[in-house]
């Protein structure tokens, strides 16, 4: 079966233009060249695919072709973001949540919204604004346009490749600013504004109809603009790693939000600071998407192998742990850790080991993947779970507090 091409009234039309249509052309087969690319390289002292790794098992000839073929054959008929997002709804069809195309900065995507919608448990949220839109912050999105966040996010997961139903909702956050998305879907009133209406608690709806800006302008966190007490999670210095001890309960909470090594603090360092300061440790991947699962382990061989943690060690997930930051949980919940959170993001078996390429005209950046980790059969499922589940709701961090957190304190 041919997929579909997502064409939409809400583009301009434009007059066919044979260079257009070439550079188009040539951009596409460098594309799938690359993804169908066959062998192997040595990178970084492993074996990975030069391609896609099982590239006719997640892109199956049977569709990717026609796909393909379909696409070229309607170039002259395209804008250069109709070209984008079919683009993109390719590569997603391989569901595999780290192969997606970079956002542009061009072609018509470089309009943006002047605040930052994110979601939570409890639904999707602005959490930060310009000034001129600083009354929207803090508030539920009930409507865009006249449909939910819900039903927009059901529009937009044909854009992303996801592996279980946790992740559109977070890789959806790097579309929602942008108006070529809106645009397709028709939601766009006729000066190009987005109608939206947010949530007050007591209140009347607040109405707004928001415009897009082509030069990003600075925003505030609700939490700054409503002055909201702030959670020990979002308390600490904006650093990759770093520790707090908790006196009143005897924890150390330790956050790490990427898996990479801090250049001005080195892991093995940080991993000497922290032994000084265990009793009951909790380590925040929440926040983390990924990087060098490698680099965790002087702090993971600190906190497992320390008397006075064991038994004590709760490792936070949720939504954004993605990719390594998954196998730094999986590995220190074998260890003996407790997980409390929300489901994963990632998939424990997936594909990995990312390698981009640029394509030539469109200097659309590419993603896709070389290698597949597997994982235990007995935690192979579509996320990650935690053992203790505590949702990060907005409510909660309105009034900066942490269900994790209460629950690993509690806990005996």
């Amino acid at each position: 079966m041919v997929l579909p091409l997502l064409l939409s009234l809400s583009f301009v039309a434009e007059t066919p233009n044979p260079s257009s249509v070439q550079r188009w052309t040539e951009d596409i087969d460098f594309l799938v060249q690359s993804l169908s690319a066959r062998g192997v390289s040595f990178v970084a002292g492993e074996f990975a695919s030069r391609g896609q790794k099982d590239f006719e098992k997640v892109y199956p000839p049977a569709q990717f072709q026609p796909a393909i073929h379909a696409l070229k054959e309607r170039l002259p008929g395209l804008s250069d973001p109709q070209v984008v997002l079919e683009l993109m709804r390719i590569i997603a069809t391989a569901k595999i949540s780290h192969n997606n195309i970079g956002m542009p900065g061009t072609m018509g995507f470089e309009n943006r919204l002047p605040i930052t919608l994110r979601w939570y448990a409890d639904g999707l949220m602005v959490v930060s604004a310009t000034q001129e839109y600083a009354t929207a912050a803090g508030l539920r999105v009930a409507k865009i346009g006249d449909r939910t966040p819900d039903q927009v996010l059901e529009s937009l997961t044909p854009f992303i490749a996801q592996e279980n139903k946790v992740w559109p909702r977070i890789e959806s956050e790097r579309l929602l600013p942008v108006q070529s998305f809106y645009a397709h879907l028709g939601l766009l009133d006729s000066d190009g504004h987005l109608p939206l209406t947010l949530e007050r608690e007591n209140q009347p709806p607040l109405q707004l109809r928001v415009p897009f800006r082509s030069k990003p302008e600075p925003q505030t966190s609700f939490r700054t603009l409503l002055r909201l007490p702030t959670p020990v999670y979002a308390s600490g210095p904006n650093s990759i790693y770093w520790f707090r001890y908790l006196e009143d309960s005897r924890t150390l909470f330790i956050m790490y939000s990427a898996c990479a090594n801090d250049p001005k603090l080195p892991m093995g360092k940080f991993a000497s600071q922290v032994a000084k300061e265990l009793d009951r440790v909790v380590l925040d991947l929440r926040f983390n998407g990924g990087g060098n699962a490698r680099v965790i382990n002087p702090l993971k061989d600190a906190i497992t192998k320390h008397e006075k943690a064991r038994g004590k060690l709760f490792v936070f997930i949720g939504a954004r742990t993605f990719s390594s930051a998954i196998d730094n949980a999986i590995a220190l919940k074998r260890s003996g850790a407790t997980l409390v959170g929300e489901p994963s993001g990632g998939r424990p078996s997936s594909y990995g080991e990312v390698k981009t390429v640029t394509l030539p005209n469109s200097k659309l950046l590419v993603r896709f993947t070389t290698k597949f980790d597997n994982v235990p059969a007995s935690l192979d499922f579509d996320e990650l779970r935690p053992d203790v589940l505590a949702p990060l709701t907005f409510g909660e961090v309105r009034f900066g507090r942490d269900s994790g957190l209460a629950a690993a304190i509690a806990a005996k």
